[in-house]
């Protein structure tokens, strides 16, 4: 059995919609495009806050749970179907909407991955008593199954009223007042059966997630929060996290007010985001997963078998792949990689890639802007700046950074731990003993790469001498004629 997350549900719901889902836009409030919630790079496409009480800006986040049920784990019938929700609202007993979610661009959810998406950071005292749930989306789903490799459009039926954007809207009845917890919609798509390009969905009430689900969220930092474009919040779980600048430069910092990309595990009660991976930057329009093939280092193209989709509703699900000429693109760590190294790592097996950028709908083209090789890996991080020997221990301490990826450095300088594989190497990249390495630290700074552990220590794979330090001015002795007047302002005073 599959589970996803997108919203909280009612009864059981049969519907359909008819037309094409909306593809999402990066806007200026940092928001991802609408995308697939659960990968961990869903998005938060919201709108900015309207009207509402500050007590609803600083309203911690709640999520808006989808499941999927009732699939065969084993042999699906349908390897992706896409939904776009606009809107998600809940009426109490005064029958007042209280919007649990919003994107003016649509979020597009794929009902067969579990996920999780964003809510508005609505009041958890307010979410009680609620009778009724209205979900303003697109009038059809995009479907594929797994032997096909285009995408169909599919009317859902019967039809549902439209509001004034043409946009299906259905209004679900609760059994019983919500009274608290997670709100969670099961889909079963073993029901999901197209006929004549129309098909019913079946929605109804699901248990709320038991462990962290996968999230990406946009907003921009504040403290140690994330707000949301909607108006909540997120406690932000930062220890072990990769952080990089989406433009590819080094020095990332966490300021108050930047645009922020997180993807990380929400806690079951969606208040906490463990973050993975953490970028200074807004979102590009469009975003791809999927496994890589046919790389060609002379024209920087590949193929990519889609898996998940973010901002766009695709064509196709085989994608051509073109990276743009300054195209930022990093490893499983985090830091950086040259063109060649990335393309010569889309060959290894079991590789998988997310790419960011434009997507052509018309001819399935994406142009590369921003890459990630995908994958479980050690925390990696880089710095450059003075390092200190300790005399008698010989540890090594990098204080004074001037350039660093992957983390954000402390106040007391990142201690470096080494080991009989540590490579030492000068300037031009020739090796040295440890021992020629560290008399030389005495006249120059250094780069260290290695792995970052939870205590703020680096295990240097790599060490290699860098610039030299900056020499200190000589004193300046006053000359004779310098040293009389000093003799009169004295007596003077």
């Amino acid at each position: 059995m599959k589970r996803i997350t997108v919203a909280l549900l009612p009864f059981s719901l049969l519907f359909a919609l008819t037309g094409c889902g909306g593809s999402g836009t990066a806007t200026e409030s940092a928001s991802l495009p609408g995308g697939s919630a659960s990968r961990g790079a869903g998005a938060m496409p919201g709108e900015p806050a309207s009207a509402g009480s500050a007590a609803a800006a600083a309203a911690p986040f709640t999520s808006v749970g989808l499941f999927l049920t009732g699939t065969d784990a084993a042999k699906p019938t349908w390897e992706h179907v896409w939904a776009t929700i606009y809107k998600v609202e809940g009426f109490g007993a005064d029958s007042k909407p209280l919007t649990l979610f919003t994107s003016g661009e649509g979020f597009l959810v794929d009902l067969t991955q579990p996920g999780a998406l964003p809510g508005a950071g609505v009041a958890a005292a307010s979410l009680p008593g609620l009778t009724r749930l209205r979900l303003t989306l697109a009038p059809a789903v995009q479907a594929s199954k797994r032997e096909q490799s285009t995408v169909e459009t599919v009317a859902l039926v019967p039809a549902l009223p439209k509001d004034a954007d043409g946009r299906a809207v259905a209004t679900l009845t609760l059994p019983k007042p919500f009274e608290g917890g997670a709100l969670t919609l099961a889909a079963d798509l073993t029901k999901f059966i197209p006929t004549d390009g129309k098909a019913g969905l079946e929605l109804t009430p699901a248990d709320a997630p038991k462990t962290p689900t996968p999230l990406t969220a946009a907003g921009t930092l504040r403290g140690g929060l994330l707000m949301l474009p909607g108006g909540g919040r997120l406690t932000l779980e930062l220890a072990g996290a990769q952080l990089a600048n989406a433009d590819g430069s080094s020095r990332p910092k966490l300021t108050d007010g930047a645009a922020a990309i997180v993807e990380g595990l929400l806690s079951p009660d969606s208040k906490t985001l463990t973050v993975s991976r953490l970028t200074l930057g807004r979102a590009e329009l469009a975003a791809l997963e999927g496994v890589p093939s046919d790389p060609d280092p002379k024209l920087g193209t590949f193929a990519l078998t889609l898996s998940r989709a973010t901002g766009v509703l695709p064509t196709r699900l085989a994608v051509s792949a073109n990276l743009a000429e300054k195209a930022v693109l990093r490893g499983r760590g985090g830091l950086p990689l040259t063109r060649e190294a990335f393309l010569a790592a889309l060959a290894e097996k079991s590789v998988r890639v997310r790419i960011e950028g434009g997507y052509e709908p018309a001819t399935s083209a994406f142009a590369v802007r921003r890459a990630w090789l995908l994958g479980k890996s050690a925390r990696e991080a880089q710095a450059t700046g003075s390092v200190t020997v300790e005399d008698k221990s010989g540890v090594l301490t990098l204080v004074q950074p001037t350039d660093w990826d992957g983390f954000t450095p402390g106040e007391k300088g990142l201690s470096l731990t080494t080991t009989t594989a540590t490579a030492y190497l000068d300037e031009k990249g020739a090796t040295l003993t440890r021992e020629a390495f560290v008399v030389a630290l005495k006249e120059r700074t250094a780069s260290a790469v290695g792995l970052l552990d939870g205590d703020g220590k680096l295990a240097a794979t790599k060490l290699t001498l860098a610039a030299a330090l900056p020499k200190p001015e000589p004193e300046k002795k006053p000359v004779e004629g310098e040293k009389k007047a000093a003799v009169l302002d004295k007596k003077s005073s």
